[in-house]
């Protein structure tokens, strides 16, 4: 077929976003072929990116649903016959061809299609990753390995100590440390001792702190200072620890006008190490970039939780270097340094010998949690829900949930058929849990104050669209808190009290996507404050309200943006709905947000389906770092 489309085939189309149906008219300008086996290619090529996978896989079999987004219809992929022959046919050779062809759109062998940048960002992802994995020629270990390893990691084996060892010796010998674990599994403490490490192995150099977001920021810079408080820790190497991190962007130096980075491979980072926190929030293209920046003889060492929720942006880097690497199987080569080097057996840490090295002998997972007892109801299901894959494991899970007691970690309640009443007042169980929660935070006397208190609880919602999405919920939480006129309410809807989440990054102001701000009225009248980072004083930095960037309500979130948070309750609103966004990773995240009690609101079936689905992200990177 040439010249132009037919409509009646694109009938099916009309869920798919305009830039989709763009896109996919572009492909066919740009290449001169008008079939319909093109068009659906190149729509749904670019509607995969807005739903976070880095490709189409074309090996699923066609009629199958492709998911929607929150809100968003279902897409079934179109019965094409002959579809990936097409695509390597000559007719559509102008638009797709094989990797390094330098058509738009790449077709790999396994018939994984990508726009071409996403294939050149995953291949470089993985050729710089696989070069990091390599073990350095001549590591230089500190005088005394052993002695120092028991010292800085004292815990035994059954509480974790041989696996931080582990992971410390690993980031001696190696470019590459991955370090994985759940919320109190000592990450940072951990990383706080690695630091002590190469500093008196390697003497003054750069180190390098960062997260992907102000608040991953802001956290990571207090682990690292209340490490470096404990006891255990040397004195005399407290003032060399870097306790500054930055955002991503800013240690890249993101140039907005550009829309570039300053640091790349041609101005490398100055840097010994590069060390990154919540690197599960870490999106493909920006990975890359990281990778690039960091210098061809510095360490790379990334910490996350390869059990939460992937980045928003396209990609799961974390999940698939996690994937590619078997954890807790070393190779021979690796436990023979380790036992030469540190003079250290593993003891019963669960450790594997027999792995193939490379990224297997870079990946460290710790288990232990000093923060949720291993008997305890949030330990207990935190496991049920990362292990489930079977009807009976989901409903193992749901009795665990279900369990009463005086104090319960976790507790649940139905979901209500609606959260207004027929009214339309906000529903009375909600009302009462909100003003409970945030009781201490209306008494707040001052804006320090209400953020201290802000940190004590937190609604987490699902979705962000729809009646039981987090813009309805922010809706609610206000009418609750808030039932007469807003206090100080100006033109622009700020009011005395608001909470807000900056969604847009302004380094002018250094605000980042993410930064909780408060709205508090006082003798200047209304300001918004933002908390001070970790050295800047006790004091809340402030600007006016009409300087913000991009913001929204935040009394409530969604669990993606609560994501390198922590509250010592949350309150988590999943509706009776069937969605792709309802997931096992999306369950353990919110769960792991709370540091003292857990609330589900939702049904039993919900919440068993939920945790039989996995997110599934299409990519080809696991399949570039195993080969």
């Amino acid at each position: 077929m040439s010249g132009t489309l037919k409509t009646d085939w694109k009938e099916g189309a009309k869920s798919l976003r305009p830039l989709d149906r763009w896109f996919a008219d572009f492909i066919g300008r740009l290449s001169g072929c008008f079939d319909e086996r093109l068009w659906w290619a190149a729509a749904l090529a670019s509607r995969a990116l807005g739903r976070g996978n880095i490709c189409l896989d074309l090996r699923r079999e066609p009629g199958r649903p492709l998911p929607g987004a929150d809100g968003d219809e279902d897409i079934f992929l179109p019965a094409v016959p002959g579809w990936v022959k097409f695509l390597r046919s000559r007719a559509a050779a102008g638009a797709v061809g094989a990797p390094g062809e330098g058509t738009p759109l790449v077709l790999d062998p396994e018939g994984r299609l990508y726009l071409r940048r996403y294939w050149d960002y995953q291949e470089q992802t993985a050729r710089r990753l696989l070069d990091l994995a390599r073990p350095l020629d001549n590591p230089v270990f500190p005088p005394g390995l052993g002695k120092l390893l028991r010292g800085y990691f004292p815990s035994p084996p059954e509480q974790g100590g041989d696996r931080q060892r582990l992971a410390a010796f690993a980031a001696l010998r190696r470019r590459l440390t991955v370090i994985s674990g759940g919320p109190g599994t000592g990450k940072t403490y951990t990383l706080a001792r690695i630091i002590a490490l190469l500093l008196s192995g390697e003497g003054d150099q750069k180190i390098l702190l960062a997260a992907p977001t102000g608040k991953a920021a802001s956290r990571v810079q207090e682990s690292i200072r209340e490490a470096l408080d404990d006891s255990g820790f040397p004195p005399e190497l407290r003032d060399r620890v870097p306790r500054e991190a930055a955002t991503l962007h800013r240690l890249l130096g993101y140039r907005p006008g550009a829309g570039r980075f300053r640091h790349d491979a041609d101005l490398p980072l100055d840097a010994g190490a590069v060390i990154v926190d919540e690197a599960s929030m870490i999106d493909l293209p920006l990975m890359a970039k990281l990778l690039a920046a960091v210098p061809s003889r510095a360490r790379l060492i990334l910490l996350g939780d390869m059990d939460q929720l992937a980045s928003v942006e396209p990609g799961f880097v974390l999940g698939d270097i996690c994937a590619a690497a078997a954890a807790d199987s070393f190779s021979e080569a690796f436990l023979s340094d380790y036992r030469s080097h540190a003079g250290l057996d593993l003891g019963d840490a669960g450790i594997l010998a027999g792995g193939e090295g490379g990224l297997g002998d870079s990946l460290v997972r710790l288990e232990y949690s000093r923060r949720f007892p291993p008997d305890g109801q949030v330990a207990r299901l935190s496991r049920a829900v990362r292990e489930a894959r079977t009807d009976e494991d989901a409903g193992r899970a749901w009795a665990i949930l279900s369990e009463e007691g005086p104090a319960p970690a976790v507790a649940r309640r139905n979901f209500p058929l609606s959260l207004r009443d027929s009214r339309g007042r906000p529903h009375s169980d909600l009302a009462e849990a909100v003003r409970d929660g945030y009781r201490e935070f209306l008494a707040a006397p001052s804006p320090e104050a209400a953020f201290a208190a802000l940190r004590n609880f937190r609604v987490l919602c699902s979705h962000r669209r729809g009646p039981h999405g987090v813009e309805e919920v922010n809706r609610l939480i206000e009418e609750i808190l808030f039932p007469g006129p807003r206090p100080f309410r100006s033109a622009a809807g700020h009011y005395h009290r608001r909470l807000v989440l900056i969604t847009r990054n302004d380094y002018g102001l250094d605000l980042h996507n993410g930064d909780p701000g408060l709205l508090w009225a006082g003798e200047g009248g209304l300001r918004a404050y933002f908390e001070p980072g970790p050295g800047e004083g006790g004091n809340c930095r402030q600007l006016p309200p009409g300087l913000l960037p991009g913001h929204e309500t935040a009394f409530a979130l969604t669990v993606h943006k609560a994501q390198g948070s922590e509250f010592a309750r949350v309150l988590l609103l999943v509706p009776p709905v069937e969605s792709p966004l309802l997931t096992r990773e999306l369950i353990y995240t919110a769960l792991t947000r709370a540091r003292h009690r857990a609330e589900f609101w939702c049904a039993e079936e919900t919440f068993r389906r939920a945790v039989l689905r996995r997110v599934e992200r299409d990519s080809g990177l696991t399949a570039a770092l195993r080969a």
